[in-house]
């Protein structure tokens, strides 16, 4: 009888946690995921957080953090996946979620010629002053960054949709003269 009330009362405390840890998963998505936001796989979580420029209602983007740093940690990752190439120019641009009608930031770089962009999504700042701030790794890198690569004049542009599992994406722009557009993502922990 004394072993049945043990495992009747490890039991429980099994239950309990499941149940609390659950809670607190469940919390977390929560608050990463506003009234009016679409979840994005690799969007603000605890991770550090670095401004990168600001947006005011005129529409005016600006970068404010060291271009010199954003070239680098762009070149950076560009290496970890293989690709041999300098930045050439970095700059914020907005954009909208297909298959919506939510605004986005991104930071994007591009490789002299055009061939190689990169790119990360940037958030605005809870602040509310027009802050835009990208999601760091531990290891000073972005978190997570999309690569599109082509030898075409026009298209293969990285871009954020609104996938079937609910969650954005980004994707890479179809070439306007061929089929050579290769996508790479890449989700720093």
């Amino acid at each position: 009888m004394r072993i049945i009330k043990v495992y009747g009362f490890i039991s429980l405390i099994a239950f309990w946690l499941l149940l609390s840890c659950s809670a607190k998963q469940n919390n977390s998505n929560a608050s990463q995921v506003g009234a009016d936001m679409i979840p994005f796989k690799g969007g603000p979580t605890e991770a550090a957080k670095r401004q990168i420029g600001t947006y005011d209602a005129k529409g005016n983007l600006k970068i404010t953090a060291n271009l010199s740093k954003l070239k680098m940690i762009f070149e950076n990752r560009l290496k970890e996946n293989g690709y041999k190439t300098t930045v050439a120019k970095v700059e914020i641009k907005e954009g909208i979620i297909e298959g919506t009608s939510e605004k986005y930031f991104y930071l994007i770089g591009v490789s002299e010629g055009g061939g190689v962009k990169i790119v990360t999504r940037l958030f605005a700042s809870s602040n509310g002053v027009g802050d835009l701030v990208a999601d760091m790794s531990p290891s000073n890198m972005f978190k997570k960054t999309c690569v599109c690569v082509s030898t075409c004049k026009e298209g293969c542009n990285p871009d954020l949709y609104l996938a079937k599992d609910g969650f954005v994406h980004w994707k890479c722009t179809p070439c306007s003269n061929t089929k050579d557009c290769r996508k790479t993502v890449t989700d720093s922990l």
